[in-house]
């Protein structure tokens, strides 16, 4: 009855369990839930397009499952992580 499927790069698993209590599991600095329904892992993410709603990760997957109220959000996340890499690299 409660189940979630994770993707991961390379497999797919099926576990027993909510997506609340993945989230209370996960680490909030890597991953993020953009929908009732999907976490994110931020690390993976190669590129949001704001105005389609869509976020690319590798190996050509996507997902449109962002919420309204998480998309302004989710966007200044990823923003302030590329500030972060940028002043890693200088």
């Amino acid at each position: 009855r409660n189940y979630c499927t994770i993707y991961t790069k390379n497999n797919k698993y099926i576990i027993k369990d909510t997506i609340n209590n993945l989230e209370k599991r996960l680490d909030e600095s890597c991953f993020f839930k953009t929908h009732r329904s999907c976490i994110v892992n931020m690390q993976n993410i190669i590129n949001y397009d704001y105005s389609s709603n869509i976020i690319k990760f590798t190996k050509n997957i996507s997902t449109d499952l962002v919420s309204r109220d998480k998309k302004q959000i989710l966007k200044n996340k990823l923003m302030e992580e590329q500030i972060i890499k940028n002043k890693n690299r200088t």
